[in-house]
């Protein structure tokens, strides 16, 4: 077996990231999996989300006004340290608004097209009917819009840990830096 082969499978295996988790609201309590296959899917959305969005506040002239740091530290303080390195500070007021439009575009829109039961693997929210009603129950709270944004924000750490490990360990064992 091909040593490309190899680190293909070994990247596969620890490609999907499944986050397990109990979705409360009122006094429904439903375990879940935030289960994310397409990672593709999910940065391609995103940024072209942000893009949208960072144009038209440029367009407002927020690209020349600072953040909001009070806004930027309130999002910080309901992170835990290792999600925090994941998160980078905005540039600009624009930069931050776009942002914050996509982690509520995210949260809203993409992540209940991820969730499943974590003992059947199906779906939670088969049609866009439920997907849909589901995205009015986390418009109405704010607890459970931050219980998913933090749980996107760790699947996004796990998977740019993956990636970092896959690489690293694609490099030959005769050189630190590599190279050959």
């Amino acid at each position: 077996m091909s040593k490309a082969i190899e680190l293909f499978r070994k990247a596969k295996e620890k490609k999907n990231i499944d986050i397990k988790f109990n979705i409360e609201y009122g006094e429904a309590k439903v375990p879940a999996k935030l289960s994310i296959t397409d990672i593709f899917r999910i940065v391609e959305e995103q940024d072209l989300q942000y893009t949208e969005r960072y144009t038209h506040f440029q367009e407002l002239g927020w690209e020349d006004k600072p953040i909001m740091e009070a806004e930027w530290q309130e999002i910080l303080s309901r992170v835990d340290g290792k999600q925090k390195k994941a998160l980078k500070k905005p540039k600009n007021l624009a930069d931050q608004k776009a942002q914050k439009f996509t982690q509520l575009h995210t949260v809203k829109k993409l992540i209940p097209q991820f969730l499943k039961n974590p003992d059947t693997d199906k779906l939670l929210f088969p049609t866009k009917e439920e997907q849909a009603e589901f995205t009015d129950y986390i418009s109405s709270d704010m607890n459970l819009f931050n219980l998913l944004l933090n749980k996107f924000v760790e699947a996004m750490s796990r998977i740019n840990e993956t990636g970092e490990t896959v690489k690293n360990s694609s490099k030959p064992e005769n050189s630190p830096s590599g190279k050959q």
